[in-house]
Formats: structure tokens, C-alpha cells, sequence
């Protein structure tokens, strides 16, 4: 069964979040890292060994790759591979600048796969290793320069391989997400099935910040890929009731749960969802729509005595 090639749109917007998630776990350890290392000066060639680790640390927090990339191709290779303190945090932070710096050319990728994998080969155990292992994974996953073919099933084998070496741990967390994140790419029904196994075996044992993330995946995965409205239902309450991922859409998500509860026949839980983001969001473009579809459900099951939130009022200037 091929399901909507839209959905596509959906698989994308999970991926931001845990990329911003995930970049803030292995950026953190960079920006703990680099406080160690001493204080930057105003010339590079004044500048010490760890000075111009955390100069091109400091670039690349800032998403200036090209001068990351720059600082590090001098500095890298003058750090003792035996400080892994320093050495780890210059090796990964050259890899990314290389991997990131535009525009995208083959041999900023080769470069970046090179670092990485020395990483994990001198240090496995390393924070850095498994955020080394997912970027590998990504990097096979998708298509970074021209003529470059995507390999999902070594990215697969990366993404397992932090799994398993790495199993308590966030990256684990961000690799299951993306491991996952193939099998439903690929749009059949048994594929998506294997990406919500893949979710849900892991959802029991997540600390609290990542159970809206994957709650809501799941559900998102019934409900528009499998078409199983029912299904979607539970897990799209445990992700309101956890904290929906992105604060900044959830009156989205809010819409599309109570739209799926009113189609499943779950009357009372629509209303709660409508209401709660008419409190949440009040000038939502649903707000207005929410309420319409309340004041519906409301006339329809008066026994129930539904509140019915006022709109708020509207005023121009300040």
C-alpha cells in the first residue's frame, strides 16, 4: 500500500525538532567543552592551541562554518590526541564546519567522514562518538553535494549502532527518531508499522522531555499515514499531556486533535481539545473555527454543560 507522498511534509517537520534538539545536546557539550580550554585573543597567531580550539568552537556556535572550517584545518592537527578533552571537541567541531560550509562540494564531506571516524576509533566512548555516529548516518542518509546517492541502509547501520553502544542515552533517544524515520520515508504500510514499533517500544523508558516528541510522532503516523484514526488517538493525548514538542504550533496540533476525536466520535474529548486551545492560543487563526465547532458540539450534548471561552477582543494600536 502507497500512502500520500505529502506526508513527506509531516516526516520533514519531525526532523527539525529533534535536529534542534539533538544539535543542543552535542552544541552544549561543545560550549562546556570549550570553557575549559582557556580564553580567545584578538590574532589567531597569538593565540594558543586550546585558544584556537575555542575560537573555531566559538565560530561554529554562531553557524559561521567557513571560519570555523578555517580556524580548525590549522588548529586540529596541532592538538596531543592523547588530551581528549581537546582533542575530541577540535576533531568533531572540524568535522561539522567541514560537513556544513557552503557551498556543499565532496570534498568537504570526505573530510568531515574522515574526522568522524577517527573520532569513534580513538575514542568510542566519547559524548562526541555518538553524536559522530549520527552524523554519519545522516550523512549517508541524504544527499549532500551533487551526484552524491543517498545509502539509507548504512545510515540504518549507524543509527543502530548508537543504539546499541550507547542505549541509555539522549543519542540513543535521536537515533531511534531517526532510525525511524526511514522506514516511514518510504510510505508503505508495513515500513511506517516498523517505524511506530521502532517508537512506541522506546516511549515507555523516555525522560519526560522527549515523551511529547515521540508521542505525537506516532500519533501523526496513524492518523495521516496509516489513516487510523482511532489508533492516533491515545498517543496524541500523551503528547498534550506531556508538552507537544513545539509550544509555537500547538494550536495545530490542538486542531488536528480535535478534528480526529470529533471523527472517531469522541465528542467530549474534541471539546476539551478546542477549549483548551482557545485558552492556549487565543489568536490562533483556529481560535475562531475551534469555537464554532464547540459551540456545535455544546448544542449537540447539552447534558454535558459545556463552557464555551469568550474570544478575545480585538483592538488596533497600541
Amino acid at each position: 500500500m502507497l500512502l500520500n507522498k505529502k506526508n513527506k511534509v509531516m516526516n520533514c517537520h519531525f526532523y527539525r525538532i529533534l535536529r534542534s534538539q539533538a544539535r543542543s545536546l552535542c552544541f552544549g557539550s561543545m560550549l562546556g567543552a570549550s570553557l575549559l580550554v582557556g580564553c580567545g585573543g584578538p590574532e589567531a597567531s597569538e593565540l594558543s592551541v586550546e585558544e584556537q580550539v575555542q575560537a573555531g568552537v566559538k565560530a561554529l556556535q554562531i553557524f559561521d562554518f567557513e571560519q570555523s572550517r578555517e580556524i580548525l584545518l590549522q588548529a586540529q592537527p596541532k592538538v596531543d590526541v592523547s588530551d581528549e578533552t581537546l582533542w575530541t571537541l577540535a576533531t568533531y567541531s572540524y568535522a561539522l564546519s567541514a560537513w556544513h560550509d557552503s557551498p556543499p562540494v565532496e570534498e568537504n564531506v570526505l573530510v568531515a567522514k574522515a574526522a568522524l571516524q577517527e573520532l569513534i576509533e580513538r575514542y568510542p566512548q566519547s559524548l562526541y562518538a555518538s553524536c559522530a555516529l549520527i552524523d554519519l548516518g545522516r550523512m549517508a542518509e541524504i544527499k549532500d553535494f551533487p551526484h552524491d546517492e543517498p545509502d539509507v541502509e548504512t545510515a540504518r547501520d549507524y543509527y543502530r549502532q548508537v543504539i546499541q553502544e550507547f542505549p541509555n542515552s539522549d543519542m540513543a533517544v535521536r537515533a531511534t527518531l531517526n532510525l525511524a524515520q526511514t522506514y516511514a520515508q518510504e510510505l508503505e504500510e508495513s515500513s511506517v508499522r516498523q517505524a511506530i514499533q521502532l517508537l512506541e517500544e522506546r516511549l515507555p523508558n523516555l525522560d519526560s522531555g522527549w515523551v511529547g516528541l515521540y508521542a505525537q510522532y506516532i500519533a501523526q503516523l496513524y492518523a495521516f499515514y496509516l489513516k487510523d484514526h482511532d489508533a492516533a488517538i491515545q498517543p496524541y493525548l500523551k503528547a498534550v499531556d506531556a508538552g507537544l514538542p513545539r509550544a509555537s504550533d500547538g494550536d495545530v496540533s490542538l486542531w488536528q486533535l480535535g478534528l480526529l476525536t470529533e471523527d472517531v466520535g469522541q465528542a467530549m474529548t474534541a471539546a476539551r481539545s478546542y477549549a483548551k486551545l482557545i485558552d492556549a492560543y487565543p489568536r490562533s487563526v483556529y481560535t475562531t473555527v475551534a469555537r464554532q465547532r464547540l459551540l456545535a458540539i455544546a448544542e449537540q450534548n447539552p447534558a454535558a454543560e459545556i463552557t464555551i471561552p469568550e474570544l478575545p477582543e480585538t483592538t488596533f494600536g497600541r
